[in-house]
């Protein structure tokens, strides 16, 4: 039961970071929306999927944003309900360096609250993530040259890609800001995509114990996502997906991984929701890494 709570909080944790992780290279395969010759018309409001499009280059220009996102639990195991949540802020920055601080506290209620920090930084060919799990502060580095540090930051750009069947919902305001609200649905090969580009199988691999995740995401199913996406950048200002159902399937497909190490284990997935926002565009504050974490010792 402990290896169960812990493999849900390293799923909410993963999905959270990953899901935070910031902008990188945007698709060429679109244009931006191109002006109407008449000056004697008014412009021709963007589409959904112009709007994505500038979303994309938007991102890929940005030099700095803030990625807020919260997750929201409930499952049962062995007739116990638990109920979390969790929160992840990353601050992410694209120049004049590559580098990333993220903020997560799971809250479990009389379960306890858990705080992780990390910091992520890219320099001459090396990636270096420093962590702090609430009593340790411990580092890993890993060779990756630029494209490929680029695409483990892009995951918010790789969703505004393979989201497909795109509805326009009206326009709403959100936190002041004027959108465009859209629903679209992620298949699970294309969460699978997100997951890769941003490291986070890889990393939920590690931290259940090595388990063959590989085809994790796959088999979760259709995902419906709702986006909010600013009328005069396209980048999104929020969006929320309801993962209940995924999570369950995903749930199902890691007992079966588990075999007999699970026999007798029952658990529901009752609630999973994500709530996603982007902010202070080219604003954030510098940060500098604390001494205690570049004195930490690498991982092994």
């Amino acid at each position: 039961m402990k290896r169960f709570l812990a493999l849900m909080m390293a799923l909410m944790l993963v999905m959270a970071l990953s899901a935070c992780s910031g902008s990188g290279e945007s698709s060429t395969a679109s244009s931006a929306p191109e002006q109407p010759s008449s000056v004697s018309e008014e412009p021709a409001p963007p589409t959904a999927e112009e709007l994505l499009v500038m979303g994309q280059k938007a991102l890929m220009e940005a030099e700095s944003l803030r990625y807020t996102a919260n997750m929201e639990m409930t499952m049962t195991l062995m007739d116990q309900t638990i109920e979390a949540v969790s929160t992840s802020v990353s601050d992410t920055f694209q120049n004049p360096q590559i580098k990333s601080k993220s903020v997560t506290t799971t809250d479990m209620g009389e379960m306890g609250t858990q705080e992780t920090t990390s910091y992520t930084v890219y320099e001459d060919g090396v990636v270096t993530v420093y962590t702090y799990d609430g009593t340790n502060w411990y580092s890993q580095q890993m060779e990756m040259d630029l494209e490929q540090i680029q695409q483990a930051m892009n995951s918010t750009q790789v969703y505004l890609e393979l989201i497909t069947d795109l509805k326009e919902e009206g326009n709403e305001t959100v936190n002041g800001v004027e959108t465009m609200k859209v629903t679209g649905t992620y298949s699970g090969d294309a969460m699978q995509k997100v997951m890769d580009s941003s490291g986070a199988a890889s990393s939920l691999g590690s931290l259940t114990g090595g388990l063959d995740l590989s085809n994790l995401y796959s088999e979760m199913g259709d995902l419906t996502a709702t986006m909010w996406l600013d009328l005069e950048t396209g980048i999104p200002v929020q969006y929320e997906m309801d993962m209940t159902e995924p999570m369950a399937n995903i749930m199902n497909y890691i007992m079966e991984q588990l075999g007999e190490q699970a026999e007798g284990i029952t658990m529901t997935v009752d609630k999973m929701t994500m709530n996603m926002s982007l902010s202070q565009l080219n604003s954030l504050e510098d940060f500098e890494i604390p001494e205690e974490a570049l004195a930490a010792a690498p991982l092994a």
